[in-house]
């Protein structure tokens, strides 16, 4: 008799599974930078502003690491349930962790130089619209993180 897996079970499974799958390459691309602070790597146009301000950008790169990886399994409801101790562990880990993610990113978008174009079209990807998409990003991360606490401290789960 073969078994089925049910619906919520299947999306216990699919729901972290591509949370993580999505982390991946920002997780991977991260502790390559991370290497390259801690390495003393050579300092090259690509990685002058990052090696200038190392503290921002390792704890940037340290809270989406842990934002990332534990915070995928915060959506699975059958995980939830299964542990509530380490859901509410976790979620206190995870709000200082994602204040961190959006705040050293805004700092990071307001003192590192914006690009400069490099060709007729070509940009070096660090232009105004990323600088205000970076922004836009870290400010609504920042507030809905906000948003978040006040409904934990009314308890309106």
């Amino acid at each position: 008799m073969a078994s089925h897996m049910s619906v919520s079970g299947k999306i216990d499974l699919l729901i972290p599974g591509g949370l993580l799958a999505l982390s991946l390459v920002p997780v991977l691309a991260g502790a390559f930078r991370i290497g390259q602070l801690v390495g003393g790597a050579e300092v090259t146009h690509d990685n002058a502003r990052f090696l200038a301000s190392p503290v921002p950008v390792g704890l940037h790169i340290v809270g989406s690491v842990i934002y990332s990886l534990m915070g995928a399994f915060q959506f699975s409801p059958g995980f939830r349930r299964r542990y509530p101790q380490w859901h509410r562990a976790a979620g206190r880990m995870l709000i200082p962790c994602s204040l961190i993610v959006a705040l050293s990113g805004i700092w990071m978008a307001q003192h590192f130089p914006l690009g400069k174009l490099q060709g007729p079209l070509v940009a070096d990807f660090d232009g105004r619209s990323l600088y205000i998409i970076r922004m836009l990003v870290g400010s609504a991360m920042t507030l809905f993180i906000g948003l978040c606490i006040a409904a934990l401290l009314k308890r309106a789960f």
